[in-house]
């Protein structure tokens, strides 16, 4: 007796199904066993075809065969064996790559340097081998002096930025009141003294926030002498930036460009995703010429002639 699933309509397909999944797995594994048939009967008459090439001898130490073909004119599986060929030898100096020499039938190739190193007896071999290591101890000896050197360098870079840093800070720590807060006389657009300092805060047109063109360049006060202008574009480009950070924030910054025009200092800078925001002094008689200049009065009637001149030997 058999159970109804198996005898009835239901049971007879199922039969049928996995027979014919036997029988389709059957044939596949016929079809790729025949392949690989053909692929070994192929490589095998590769190989034999390929004997002629190998006439290089080498020691026989190194591989039994003694002899070696270029691997150059070699194929694998129809392919050029370059492709694939890795090093067995590994000696020192050894690339791995860029093999040249190559036994087909036992599948063991040799690269350049190593190809070298296989045409000498042993006791050249091994003079050879010490002559490499020796050359390759040399060139890591110089590889860590070299960034030792640097090191040195770096460190010593980073102690004169960090005395730089720390002289600013003093420096503008110990700014008088008319740099750090200017007033009356310094803060007069009407009579505006020899050197003005002008400030402004912008995007550039980068495509991604709002443009209406570059930014106004603002009155921020005047100085008498050079010293005093540089020294309040310092205070108030740093201590006073637009961002609310502190000195030291802002000199972390490598982003800040410093120029200087006839002794005059210009400092910007535009973080990443951010606004520009510069500070700068200029003679006074120049600042009527710079484009997008805001409050720029105070002018004598002979100030055009120097303003232009400034700009004409200018940035």
């Amino acid at each position: 007796m058999c159970d109804k699933e198996e005898c009835g309509p239901r049971g007879t397909l199922l039969t049928w199904r996995a027979e014919a999944e036997r029988l389709k797995q059957k044939r596949a594994a016929t079809v790729e066993a025949k392949k690989e048939a053909e692929r070994n009967a192929a490589r095998a008459a590769e190989i034999e075809r390929q004997k002629q090439y190998h006439v290089v001898q080498i020691d026989a130490s190194v591989h039994s065969c003694a002899l070696l073909a270029p691997t150059q004119s070699l194929v694998f599986h129809g392919f050029s064996r370059e492709r694939s060929a890795q090093c067995d030898a590994s000696w020192a100096g050894c690339t791995r790559g860029n093999v040249v020499l190559s036994c087909d039938s036992c599948g063991f190739d040799l690269c350049r340097n190593c190809a070298e190193l296989a045409k000498l007896d042993a006791a050249g071999r091994d003079k050879k081998r010490k002559e490499r290591e020796a050359e390759v101890e040399r060139a890591r000896k110089l590889a860590r002096q070299e960034e030792e050197r640097r090191q040195r360098m770096y460190e010593a870079e980073k102690r004169a930025k960090q005395k730089e840093v720390e002289k600013l800070i003093k420096d503008l720590e110990k700014a008088k009141d008319s740099i750090k807060k200017p007033s009356g006389v310094n803060k007069d657009k009407n009579k505006m003294l020899k050197y003005v300092v002008w400030k402004s805060d912008g995007y550039d047109n980068d495509g991604w926030h709002s443009y209406d063109g570059p930014p106004e360049k603002e009155f921020d006060s005047s100085y008498a002498s050079k010293v005093d202008a540089n020294a309040r574009v310092k205070y108030l480009f740093y201590a006073k930036n637009v961002w609310g950070l502190g000195v030291d924030e802002m000199l972390e910054r490598d982003e800040i460009i410093e120029k200087e025009n006839d002794a005059l200092l210009h400092l910007e800078t535009r973080p990443a995703d951010s606004s520009r925001w510069t500070v700068a002094a200029v003679p006074r008689e120049a600042f009527k010429f710079l484009d997008n200049a805001k409050n720029s009065r105070g002018y004598s009637s002979d100030d055009d002639e120097r303003g232009m001149a400034y700009y004409g030997s200018a940035w």
